[in-house]
């Protein structure tokens, strides 16, 4: 298998940041843990692998309550915005403040996945208090 290190480093921050520059207003949140793991002599299926599996935030980007891996309770839109179940249902009447997307339940990473490929402990936390459901 040839390695995807070469050219790789450059696009997967071009890539990640295009897909949110023109969605999101938060683009440097694009893919900090999994480009934080890309290595010289990766094959081009696991740098692949990196930059489409879901990071799994740690923490509600608008009360910064604690969203472990396994939490049924986490959120998320198709940006992978991370919310906890009570902030989505009141403060945000189930729109993404970032993207106006709709929310998802996140799914669980079965527990022995989790060990190969672990969650992302990079916590985002909105600057400005959450918005009020209209």
């Amino acid at each position: 298998m040839r390695s995807a290190w070469k050219g790789i480093q450059g696009s997967a921050r071009r890539v990640s940041g295009a897909v949110f520059k023109a969605r999101c207003k938060r683009p440097w949140i694009a893919f900090p843990s999994a480009a934080a793991r890309l290595r010289p002599g990766m094959t081009a299926e696991r740098v692949a692998a990196l930059l489409t599996m879901l990071v799994l935030r740690p923490n509600c980007e608008c009360c910064d309550k604690d969203l472990p891996p396994d939490s049924r309770e986490a959120m998320i839109c198709t940006y992978e915005c991370t919310f906890c179940r009570d902030c989505v249902d009141g403060r945000l009447g189930g729109r993404c403040p970032n993207c106006s997307g709709e929310f998802q339940p996140r799914p669980v990473r079965p527990p022995h996945m989790l060990a190969k490929h672990p969650a992302s402990t990079v916590r985002v936390h909105a600057e400005e208090p959450c918005p009020s459901a209209a």
